[in-house]
C-alpha cells in the first residue's frame, strides 16, 4: 500500500511461501504465516517477528498494543515494539546479569550469554542431558559461572569447564 492508500504490487521474500492472513496498520502491511509475521513497510522492507509461532492474525488497538493470534499457542500481547524480544528455541529458566552481559540458562541444559550493548547472543554451554539448569550464578570476583542441572559445573573466566561433577543426595 502506498502513501495514498492505494494497493501496489510488490515482490515478497522467498522465506514467505504461504500467507494465511494480511493486516494493514499505520506501520505497514502485516503478512501472517506459519513461521511468524512479517511487517512490510512503505519502502518494501521486511521485518520478521515471532518466527517460532504460527501467526494467524495481527490487531493493533487504540492504545497501540499489538495482538498476535496464534494457531495453537494462544495470543501474544506486545505493548511496545521498542522493547527487544529475543526469541529462544528453548525455554529460559534463570537469568543473571553481570555488567553488560546477561546470562540465560535453559530447560535443556544450555547457557547463553547476551551482550546488552551489542545485542549479540552466543552459546556458552551445551550439556548432553535434557535437564533444566535451575541454579545459575556468576562470581564477579573470579568471573566464573557456576551452575547445576543433572551435574554441578563451573566455567572459568575464559569459559573453559573447570568442574563437571555428577552429584547425588542420599537421605
Amino acid at each position: 500500500m502506498n502513501t495514498d492508500g492505494k494497493l501496489v504490487r510488490f515482490k515478497r521474500p522467498n522465506a514467505i511461501n504461504f500467507v494465511q492472513n494480511v493486516t494493514v496498520t499505520a506501520d505497514g502491511l502485516w503478512l501472517c504465516n506459519p513461521k511468524g509475521a512479517y511487517l512490510v513497510d512503505k519502502f518494501e522492507h521486511y521485518k520478521s517477528y515471532f518466527s517460532s509461532f504460527n501467526i494467524s492474525s495481527v490487531f493493533k488497538d487504540r492504545k497501540n498494543n499489538y495482538w498476535f493470534a496464534t494457531v495453537n499457542k494462544g495470543v501474544l500481547l506486545v505493548p511496545d515494539f521498542t522493547n527487544k524480544l529475543i526469541e529462544m528455541k528453548s525455554r529460559p529458566v534463570k537469568v543473571r546479569l553481570d555488567k553488560d552481559l546477561l546470562y540465560i540458562s535453559t530447560e535443556d541444559d544450555a547457557i547463553y550469554q547476551m551482550d546488552l550493548k551489542g545485542n549479540s547472543v552466543k552459546l556458552l554451554h551445551r550439556g548432553d542431558s535434557n535437564h533444566a539448569i535451575n541454579q545459575l550464578f556468576v562470581d564477579r570476583q573470579t568471573g566464573h559461572i557456576i551452575f547445576s542441572s543433572n551435574t554441578f559445573n563451573v566455567l572459568s573466566k575464559q569459559r573453559k569447564k573447570i568442574i563437571n561433577a555428577r552429584i547425588a543426595i542420599i537421605s
